[in-house]
């Protein structure tokens, strides 16, 4: 089972969306929150509408216009049942419905003002008493994106756990990611290896762009094929799934790889940095990487 949480700095942008939806996928996120969308009320829906519709979410929007948290979790491993929100948390029951493991989690982006998220902090220390859970990769969750003579890192972003939680699960670990294209780390918290089943056909959006994708739909759903109804329908979308899985293999076989291998990069470059911070070489390949 994974947790995570992401301050994606502006959720705005289709690229951001993709972003996070490779991430949710690649790492076999049960629940994500997402910080800092800056996406007004009245776009959200049709941003979830058509990026996130395989997944339930949840969005302060009662406590806040700009939607500083939400919560996406994937509804067939996931039960989440919200508790309190405010500006800065949603506080919420979490259940892993293939262990049956449930417990409480919160989302929390701090307020800008000082005081107001120092009342915050003082609230929630009093009620569970969280330390900082160990985490291990980025040292730095935060940097500011600058050229090397104004390069800033900081560690903004933290897991939080009680003395309870530390008793009943004993094997979790924290682990902060590469910010990718954002200027914080993503953070995760593992239970376990989260054995997800595969599917054994997936569609990638790139085809659409080859200029024979039209022609090969057509021409594998085109054949006379006899049949009731149901059979001549599960015939054409095999056929189609074999010529798509050809024209994979001519023009895209191997591109997650490459995908995976940049991002590697990345984070090399990103682990090179944080023993050479103001370099001038990695900051400008830190940069090329994260277009």
């Amino acid at each position: 089972m994974i947790i995570s949480i992401w301050n994606i700095r502006g959720f705005n942008k289709p690229i951001k969306h993709s972003a996070v939806l490779n991430f949710h996928r690649e790492n076999k996120v049960d629940i994500l929150g997402v910080l800092e969308t800056r996406v007004k009320s009245n776009k959200a829906r049709k941003v979830l509408r058509t990026s996130f519709n395989r997944y339930s979410a949840y969005c302060n929007y009662n406590k806040h216009n700009n939607g500083r948290i939400w919560l996406l979790w994937n509804p067939m491993t996931t039960k989440v049942d919200i508790l309190e929100e405010h500006a800065q948390v949603v506080q919420c029951n979490v259940k892993h419905l293939v262990t049956g493991m449930s417990y409480y989690f919160s989302v929390v982006y701090g307020s800008n003002n000082d005081g107001i998220r120092k009342a915050l902090w003082s609230s929630m220390t009093q009620d569970c008493g969280p330390d900082d859970l160990t985490g291990s990769g980025c040292d730095f969750t935060w940097f500011n994106k600058h050229e090397a003579a104004t390069r800033v890192y900081s560690k903004l972003d933290s897991i939080l756990v009680n003395s309870n939680w530390a008793q009943q699960f004993t094997q979790t670990t924290a682990h902060f990611l590469s910010p990718g294209i954002s200027d914080h780390s993503p953070a995760m918290l593992s239970f376990h290896d989260n054995d997800m089943p595969k599917r054994s056909f997936k569609f990638l959006n790139a085809w659409l762009d080859h200029p024979d994708f039209s022609k090969i739909v057509v021409e594998n759903w085109k054949g006379n094929i006899q049949g009731n109804p149901m059979f001549r329908l599960m015939s054409k979308l095999r056929n189609v799934k074999h010529g798509l899985r050809k024209l994979h293999t001519d023009h895209f076989a191997n591109i997650n790889q490459r995908v995976r291998d940049k991002r590697e990069e990345l984070a090399q470059c990103f682990q090179c940095l944080k023993s050479s911070a103001t370099s001038a070489v990695l900051i400008e390949q830190e940069q090329t990487l994260s277009k």
